[in-house]
């Protein structure tokens, strides 16, 4: 059996000189990536809009500049961009931790702020004793406690007070332990009792002669045994605080047993000595 297959035939599509097929020219809506492409299959035709065709690029190409894909056309995750971004997140994590750490060093070694005392309030009532021959003196002081640190907890395991007159002791007394939080106040009432005799004694002489004026002057002296304390009281420091509240004026009325101090409440100061 023998095959002729006419050179001239009419029905077959003839190539121009340009390269583009015939068939790709009648369809005016052809994109132009087509006619750059002349060897592309007739498919092509059935989608006009479509986008171009992907190109192919393989990891290690010259000229490569865009996102690498497979021959598939999944994309690949280029090694320097990988451990770029790895190195980024390691050093964002450097940081927070390093952050956390001056944070909690901070908070732990940084100096304490000493605790603040204030007398708020003294009331004096003067007695005579039996037969005359000694004073009662009868002592009622509101002191106020402030603990200015934000993370550290007191604990006041002894506090004393004890009042001067002219540099001469009148009495004393303590007050029970307490506790005490983070910026924290605590108030204090207390009252003591004096017994100071008459006969040649120069101090009692000395506070009848200005109860008589009218306005005494006393001094007081705090001395408090504390300890501070971090979170969950860990790492307790020890310290013992001296105060002295010097010239707290006390009023009297004309002929009145009964005083208060004359001026607002007075910070004490802390006493060297």
């Amino acid at each position: 059996m023998s095959v002729s297959v006419a050179i001239d035939d009419k029905n077959r599509p003839q190539k121009p000189s340009h390269g583009v097929p015939p068939y790709v020219l009648a369809n005016p809506t052809v994109p132009p990536y087509v006619l750059a492409h002349p060897t592309a299959p007739p498919y092509v035709l059935a989608h006009p809009t479509a986008p171009p065709p992907r190109t192919t690029r393989y990891s290690g190409s010259r000229g490569d500049t865009g996102p690498r894909t497979s021959a598939t056309g999944i994309p690949q995750v280029d090694a320097t961009t990988g451990n770029t971004r790895l190195k980024g997140r390691t050093a964002v994590k450097c940081f927070l931790i390093v952050f956390m750490l001056t944070i909690i060093i901070v908070i732990l070694f940084r100096p304490l702020a000493s605790p603040k005392y204030k007398v708020d309030s003294i009331s004096i009532s003067l007695y005579n004793g039996s037969y005359s021959t000694n004073l009662i003196v009868k002592w009622n002081i509101s002191i106020s406690v402030t603990n200015p640190n934000m993370f550290n907890k007191a604990v006041y395991n002894d506090l004393s007070l004890s009042i001067f007159y002219q540099n001469g002791y009148v009495s004393g007394f303590s007050i029970p332990p307490f506790h005490q939080g983070c910026r924290s106040r605590t108030f204090l009432n207390t009252s003591a009792n004096a017994l100071l005799q008459y006969d040649d004694n120069p101090l009692t002489s000395a506070i009848i002669k200005d109860w008589t004026k009218g306005v005494m002057e006393f001094d007081v002296k705090l001395r408090a045994d504390l300890k501070n304390s971090y979170f969950f009281w860990c790492c307790p420091i020890h310290d013992y605080n001296i105060l002295l509240c010097k010239n707290l004026k006390i009023h009297f009325l004309s002929n009145a047993t009964q005083g208060a101090m004359l001026s607002g409440s007075q910070i004490c100061v802390y006493d060297m000595y």
